[in-house]
């Protein structure tokens, strides 16, 4: 009988039910299925941008068993790609500090097995000042130590000019 109705008829009668079926105290109730919390964190860490975060983490508590600490402080980023590790290094003396220590870096994680493929470490210097840094250079100030009593002896006039606006810059 349920077969003889078309598509539309059998939409409306599942839609228009009687109210007792519907509003039946003794209906069955329905088993949901909820997530765990484990389920929930393992399906985010799974998802692209945390795996990249978690893969971060693990290279960072890697490069913290095999640098000094002092070579640490030096790191402002560092990732894994293409059979490559990437360090960005803060200043100069970080970049030739952290590239001393590359061959120590290849040994090391070639021994670990989701870096055996590597082949070179690159040490790219991060020209971002330190908060602390900031902070020496905003509260030291020079006092300007000349009057701007001193003679020119340039003969190049344009450049003549240029020492003279110094010197009368430093005046006033």
């Amino acid at each position: 009988m349920e077969n003889d109705l078309t598509p539309q008829q059998q939409l409306k009668d599942l839609f228009f039910q009687k109210e007792d079926k519907f509003f039946n105290r003794k209906t069955k109730k329905q088993d949901f299925n909820i997530k765990s919390t484990t389920q929930m964190l393992s399906n985010l860490a799974s998802n692209g941008s945390f795996s990249r975060v978690r893969d971060t983490y693990r290279l960072n508590q890697i490069l913290s068993k095999i640098l000094l600490k002092s070579h640490l402080n030096w790191i402002a980023y560092a990732y894994y790609r293409d059979s490559k590790l990437i360090i960005g290094a803060y200043g100069h003396i970080g970049q030739s500090e952290l590239n001393m220590q590359k061959y120590v870096l290849l040994e090391n994680l070639k021994k670990l097995e989701k870096y055996s493929d590597i082949q070179s470490v690159n040490i790219m210097r991060e020209e971002i000042i330190k908060e602390n840094e900031k902070k020496v250079l905003h509260d030291t100030k020079m006092k300007e130590k000349s009057y701007g009593i001193f003679d020119n002896h340039i003969t190049d006039n344009s450049q003549f000019k240029i020492v003279e606006r110094i010197k009368f810059s430093i005046r006033n």
